[in-house]
């Protein structure tokens, strides 16, 4: 089937078990982006925000509610190649003290402005 049908099939799975298997495995980033957004196992999610290839991906891991394990959006934050990973970890971030770090540090402007914003909505 063509990764169109697969990801919208993705939406009427809730066997976790199954998201895991299509987030980990299928072929197609669109389909294992959907299955991200629907998996409720922060284990798998850091897995996949922390070590799979695709910046895609390890974007929709740290979009992922379930996304909340602390250490995991710190190492994000600060050391992912990719902006728009870096300002999704750092709007789930509570380390103050990063936080103003990143604000004054960041390459990116946008990572920045988003740290400030943060630790202003904390304040």
């Amino acid at each position: 089937k063509s990764p169109v049908v697969r990801g919208a099939a993705v939406e009427r799975i809730v066997a976790q078990e199954t998201l895991k298997d299509l987030s980990l495995n299928d072929k197609a980033v669109s389909v294992r982006s959907r299955a991200i957004a629907r998996l409720t196992d922060e284990k798998i999610l850091v897995q996949l925000a922390k070590k799979d290839e695709t910046q895609l991906i390890r974007l929709a891991a740290v979009l992922n509610p379930k996304m909340l394990d602390q250490p995991t959006l710190r190492d994000i934050a600060v050391n992912d190649k990719y902006e728009a990973t870096r300002l999704a970890a750092v709007e789930k971030l509570t380390d103050k003290e990063l936080l103003k770090k990143i604000a004054k540090d960041d390459a990116m402007e946008s990572v920045r402005d988003a740290a400030k914003g943060r630790l202003m909505a904390l304040e």
